[in-house]
């Protein structure tokens, strides 16, 4: 029997969000989350609004493989909280479910970090396969006034 793997969160821009990420590098897996960890995405601006996707493969923070994590770069700071949905992939297939535990959204002078963390499901059970994070991340760049 062949499980369905999809995992996804949506965050309202109303919530706070701050705070770097908890989980440092490891020195061992440096050199995969080098290549992994820090995402640019695909990025549309339609008016006010910046909308952001792509497809990225998480790197394994010092915590372990039962861990994965991915922080993306857009070019541009929000004016609030932008909504960032997200899902995490086995690129090998159904077996594995990660669940996503954190989203922080941080501002960086001229641009946002969006640090996205996961773990698997099945608690303390490493695992050596590569996921990847699909992302969609929306949210308003300039100010909007409101109406009488």
């Amino acid at each position: 029997m062949k499980r369905v793997l999809f995992v996804g969160i949506a965050l309202c821009p109303s919530l706070a969000l701050a705070a770097p990420s908890h989980v440092p590098v490891a020195k061992n897996a440096k050199a995969q989350i080098a290549k992994a960890q820090i995402a640019k995405p695909n990025v549309v601006r339609i008016g006010d609004t910046l909308i952001c996707s792509g497809v990225a493969l998480m790197g394994i923070p010092s915590g372990g493989k039962q861990f994965r994590s991915i922080e993306i770069r857009i070019p541009s700071k929000f004016i609030g909280t932008p909504t960032v949905t997200a899902t995490i992939v086995p690129t090998q297939g159904p077996g594995t479910l990660f669940g996503i535990y954190s989203i922080k959204v941080n501002p960086l002078g001229n641009e946002t970090q969006v640090a996205i963390e996961a773990k698997n499901v099945e608690n303390g059970v490493g695992v050596p396969f590569r996921f990847v994070c699909n992302y969609v991340i929306v949210g308003n760049t300039k100010s909007v006034k409101q109406r009488p």
